[in-house]
């Protein structure tokens, strides 16, 4: 279900599915105005007008177990409560009771902005709400009554699997008794961006299970209290308490019972001072901070025990890696804890909570959409045609749609990059895209290019080569089109700006997806996993795309090898393997034959990643279905390689070439006209506002790219200064050894809008040094505009005398996007026949937020057909 923001546009149109476009290039065009109905707005393929809507939002819930066919994501119940009467409900008690009772559907309450004087009740036959607002300083629950602390909350939720986002909770009774603003007893409780305010007991933290993410609490004294299992995380403590205040008064009454609070990454401010982190309101009181900033209005004692000291030998208060002012140990209490590692390691888990069986996946969200869909709509067009895309933007950010992988020459007008090549759509205005598709074929994507809203908006591209050209492979039955994704449960904008504001990573992923679902190893539902049918003995063509923001994957089919047959849009010499590695912003091909026993096979994707971090080990999963077999068989599960598998990844890497052939040639530049190396490396820069005073950044050449208020693009052809510079360096400024022990020490970078200019037509080689400026990592780079040839990779420190020799200037393969070897490098080489500003980057989006990027400048050659085209009449306006 979505907001029916589209609901003036309502025209007519079949579906094509992908089974209905010509199977090859060989068989007939069958109309050029050929039409698909996407939403609520109309798509033309082949040489025609593609209309697309951003709505915001389509809601959306992600769930998972197995069902045959292509399944459109699971939907939630949507009811509005808007206080002008334009919605369903004018009160959120209102909208609550109309929920059936002993309801088992997810039901999204959306709560517009404005404040709310109410006092409500979730009661325990409504499970399966999310009550959500917009943000939580303009959707504001009140009340102010006080003295019982189960009578006095502003908010009571008594059902299970509820969840809250972006709301303030507040409770305006005062100092002079207990006065809740939220109490939770109900099990399987999340709460997401929201306030929580009051001074006494502000939390009733009561019974069951919960988690607390990037919310902010505040009061004086006790003001997270009850006996739940909690986890916080990045939640922002405030006591407003002058004095002797305490934040914590969990009340665990027996060793035998799993609760207690933990505080992950937490940051913990005040008023006043000497505030107490907990004291036990149960004789086994246990509560944790790790990692979390203390400020100076933490007592030295840290710990209270409520003038009883017999529970000083039963319960359980523990600080592990705190750190600020108020961290410091040495005059803590004696029956107070500093863990170990290994003490500390089962409660830094939400398997603490057990989360694993209910928090990622039990929620619906709104999300940005192309035509209601996630993910967006497929465009299918041939070799040759030209291609309208018109895209109105109903949501409410800024966008910009790149085209990635159309090469765009001469017209980078089309190119979207937001600030690069155009100033972003604004809401409620139109841009079209027009271009035309030269010499390519194959599977490329289109997403968004602003922010990280990509997270959902993203879609396929289907590029068949022109009529009475076959394949250079086997003819397949059928194809489909797989588009590997990540999941959060909460506002992927809000968690890069929580973690921007902190100087700190943001929160990773909930999930991975296929085609938008995480399949039925994640837990909730027990609908929609994405399945694909086969017929034994035929063979099939599988597009996939890894569209996920920040993980390398690998992907693979139970009982089936997979033969590799194009990567990003390039024909390339066939081999056979187990198993696809694809960095972000890559696609790859791949011939699947079903002639395996006829059964139920799980397709799976899982990331890689071999750099010294933590490794994000969520796996998706999708269907691989013969015909005839019954939904009940249990699949059966692939053997993916190690997350850490380098070997796999040097080995499958080392695999790929171009096709090469008289029809298909690698038209590998021999001669090089401009040398370039460029250093790839992490950092740290002051910053005041953040949480340690500094804030982690990413560098090419130690230059953290600042993104321009114009687009580069218009800045260049318009000839106005002061936008950017044209001295970017063609190597570092000055060498190290890149690859050696961890550098930890003169890790701040320059800042600067510095681009580097390239002559029209010359050849030129670039070489991706990966660094171990605070550690070494996998970078996949994106360059706009042009395809290059990768001739050379390999670990440690480039050999710029030895390592050409190498080089393999026959056959490499041809991409847009290349990974970067973690500690190692890789080659590139292309000629720089199209015009104008390209963006280069990495397609990790939270290396690309931190600044790791560049753009060329290509200059113009002779005569009009080596130029830029004009800009569009309907350029957005900066």
């Amino acid at each position: 279900m979505m907001e029916d923001s589209n609901s003036k546009i309502k025209q007519k149109a079949r579906e094509i599915q992908p089974s209905q476009l010509p199977r090859s290039a060989s068989e007939t065009k069958k109309s050029d105005q050929s039409h698909a109905h996407m939403g609520s707005a109309t798509m033309k393929v082949y040489a025609a007008y593609i209309a697309v809507i951003l709505a915001h939002f389509a809601l959306v819930s992600l769930m998972s177990a197995a069902t045959t066919g292509s399944i459109d994501m699971s939907t939630a119940i949507l009811i509005r409560v808007e206080q002008s009467g334009k919605g369903d409900f004018k009160k959120i008690q209102d909208a609550i009771d109309s929920v059936p009772s002993n309801n088992s559907e997810l039901v999204f309450i959306w709560v517009k902005p404005g404040t709310y004087r109410e006092k409500i009740v979730v009661p325990a036959n409504k499970p399966f709400i999310t009550l959500s607002g917009t943000q939580p300083s303009n959707t504001i629950i009140t009340w102010n009554d006080g003295g019982n602390i189960m009578e006095s909350p502003t908010l009571t939720v008594l059902a299970s699997d509820f969840v809250g986002r972006y709301l303030t909770i507040q409770n305006t009774f005062g100092s002079e008794d207990r006065a809740v603003a939220l109490r939770v007893s109900g099990d399987r409780a999340a709460f997401y961006g929201c306030r929580i305010l009051s001074y006494q007991d502000t939390l009733l933290d009561d019974t069951g299970s919960h988690y607390y993410s990037n919310c902010y609490i505040e009061g004086a004294t006790d003001f997270i209290c009850g006996n739940a299992a909690s986890i916080f995380e990045r939640c922002h403590v405030h006591s407003i308490s002058t004095q002797n205040g305490s934040i914590t008064a969990q009340h665990r009454g027996l060793a035998s019972e799993n609760t207690g609070f933990v505080f992950l990454g937490c940051k913990i401010t005040g008023v006043g001072t000497s505030i107490f982190l907990g004291r036990p309101w149960g004789a086994y009181s246990r509560v944790l901070y790790a990692f979390t900033y203390m400020s100076g209005v933490i007592a030295p004692a840290g710990w209270d025990d409520w003038a009883d000291p017999s529970k000083h030998s039963t319960v359980f208060y523990a600080e592990y890696k705190c750190y600020g002012p108020g961290a410091n140990r040495s005059k803590r209490v004696g029956w107070s804890q500093s863990l170990s590692s290994d003490a500390a390691a089962p409660l830094l888990t939400k398997d603490m909570i057990g989360g694993g069986s209910w928090l990622r996946l039990c929620h619906a969200k709104p999300i940005v959409t192309v035509n209601g869909r996630f993910p967006g709509p497929t465009v299918y067009v041939r070799e040759g045609d030209r291609v309208q895309v018109n895209v109105t933007n109903h949501a409410k950010y800024n966008m910009s749609i790149h085209w990635h992988g159309l090469k765009q020459f001469r017209n980078g007008w089309a190119d979207g990059p937001a600030y690069i090549t155009q100033c972003p759509i604004k809401t409620g205005h139109s841009y079209t895209y027009d271009f035309n598709v030269t010499g390519q074929r194959g599977t490329l994507w289109w997403h968004a290019h602003i922010f990280w809203l990509r997270a959902t908006v993203y879609g396929a591209i289907v590029i068949m080569p022109k009529p009475g050209t076959p394949f250079p492979f086997p003819q397949p039955h059928r194809e489909e089109t797989i588009i590997l994704g990540e999941w959060w449960n909460s506002d992927v904008e809000e968690i890069e700006k929580q973690g921007s504001k902190l100087g700190l990573p943001p929160n990773a992923s909930d999930a991975h997806t296929i085609n938008g679902k995480p399949g039925p190893l994640f837990p909730c539902s027990e609908k929609h996993t994405f399945a694909m049918e086969v017929e034994q003995g035929k063979t099939y063509l599988l597009r996939i795309i890894n569209a996920a923001l920040n993980d390398e994957l690998f992907f693979a089919i139970a009982g089936h090898n997979m033969t590799v047959v194009e990567v990003d849009a390039v024909y390339t010499k066939h081999f056979t393997t187990q198993a696809v590695l694809i960095a972000p912003g890559q696609t790859t091909n791949v011939l699947v034959q079903a002639t395996q026993s006829p059964n139920r096979y799980f397709m799976a994707a899982r990331p890689f990643m071999d750099a010294p971090l933590t490794v994000d080990n969520k796996t998706a999963t999708a269907i691989l279905q013969y015909k005839g077999i019954t939904n009940t068989v249990i699949p059966i599960l692939p053997k993916l390689p190690a997350p850490n598998d380098t070997a796999f990844a040097l080995s499958y890497n080392a695999k790929l070439r171009s096709l090469n052939s008289p029809q298909f040639p690698a038209n590998v530049p021999l001669k090089v006209d401009r040398h370039l190396f460029y250093t790839i490396g992490l950092g740290i820069n002051p910053c005041p506002s953040c949480l340690n005073g500094t804030r982690l950044t990413a560098s090419l050449n130690n230059i953290t790219f600042v993104m321009p208020q114009i687009g580069l693009l218009q800045a260049h052809y318009f000839n106005t200064k002061g936008v950017f510079r044209l001295d970017f360096p063609d190597k570092p400024p000055s060498p190290f050894n890149y690859t050696g022990v961890p550098l930890t020490a003169n890790l701040g970078t320059t800042l600067g809008t510095r681009l580097s200019k390239i002559v029209y037509n010359s050849t030129v080689q670039l070489v991706l040094q990966d660094t171990n400026l605070l550690t070494v990592e996998s970078h996949p780079f994106h360059l706009h505009g042009y395809n290059f040839f990768v001739v050379g990779t390999g670990i440690g420190n480039f050999d710029p005398k030895k390592d050409p020799a190498k080089f393999n200037l026959v056959d490499p393969p041809e991409r847009n996007t290349v990974g970067v070897p973690t500690g190692g490098w890789t080659a590139i080489r292309f000629k720089a026949d199209n015009p104008g500003v390209w963006f280069m980057h990495c397609h990790l989006e939270l290396h690309t937020s931190w600044g790791l990027k560049t753009a060329f400048v290509v200059e113009n050659g002779v005569g009009p057909d080596q130029s830029i085209l004009p800009p569009p009449k309907d350029l957005p306006p900066c």
